[in-house]
C-alpha cells in the first residue's frame, strides 16, 4: 500500500478542518511501512505550515491496545487537538484512553486510524480510517510467488493505492 499518501491524506484532512497540533502513534521506523506512515504525517505536517514538534509523536514496537494507551497519554498532556494513529491495535488503545479520561471525540481531540475494519461503525464515535486494499494485496503477493517459483525471476514492487472511509471520529 501507498503508506505515505495514506497517512498523509490522513493528516491532511484534520488540518483541513481546522486543527492545528496533530499527534501521532505509529510503530517501528526499522519497518518500511512505519517508517512510510511517519514520513506521510511529516510531511502533511510540514505542507500544512505546521511545525513537527517531538512531544506529539510516541513511536512503538509494541503492537498492542495497552502499548496504544501509553502511548496517548504523552501528547494528549502536551495539548493535541488531533490524532492519526498508524495502526488499528494501538488506535483502539489510543481512543479507549482518550474515554477514559473523559476527552469528547471529535469535539475536543479528532482521532483517525490506519486500516479498515468493519467494527469501525460499531465505535462510539464510528472511527474514521485509512483503508488499504488487503484483499488486492494478498492477490498480488501471491501471483508474485507464483511467477517466482515458476523461475520468472522479477524485482518488481507494486504500490496500492489506500481510501480514506469518512465516519464521524474526525469531525
Amino acid at each position: 500500500s501507498d503508506n505515505e499518501k495514506g497517512s498523509y491524506d490522513a493528516v491532511s484532512l484534520l488540518a483541513s478542518q481546522g486543527r492545528k497540533t496533530i499527534g501521532f502513534i505509529g510503530g517501528n521506523l526499522n519497518v518500511s511501512s512505519g517508517l512510510e506512515r511517519y514520513n506521510g504525517y511529516k510531511r502533511a505536517l510540514a505542507d500544512a505550515g505546521f511545525t513537527y514538534g517531538d512531544e506529539y509523536a510516541q513511536l512503538t514496537e509494541a503492537y498492542s491496545m495497552g502499548r496504544g494507551a501509553e502511548c496517548a497519554r504523552s501528547p494528549i498532556k502536551s495539548g493535541i487537538d488531533a490524532l492519526f494513529i498508524s495502526d488499528n491495535t494501538l488506535t483502539m488503545g489510543a481512543v479507549n484512553e482518550l474515554k477514559n479520561e473523559g476527552i469528547s471525540i471529535p469535539d475536543r481531540i479528532s482521532v483517525i486510524g490506519y486500516d479498515n475494519f468493519d467494527w469501525m461503525d460499531l465505535i462510539t464515535p464510528p472511527l474514521t480510517t485509512v483503508k488499504q486494499q488487503s484483499y488486492q494485496m494478498g492477490y498480488v503477493a501471491a501471483e508474485m510467488v507464483m511467477r517466482k517459483l515458476s523461475g520468472m525471476d522479477s524485482e518488481e514492487r507494486m504500490t496500492l493505492g489506500t481510501e480514506l472511509v469518512l465516519r464521524a471520529s474526525h469531525g
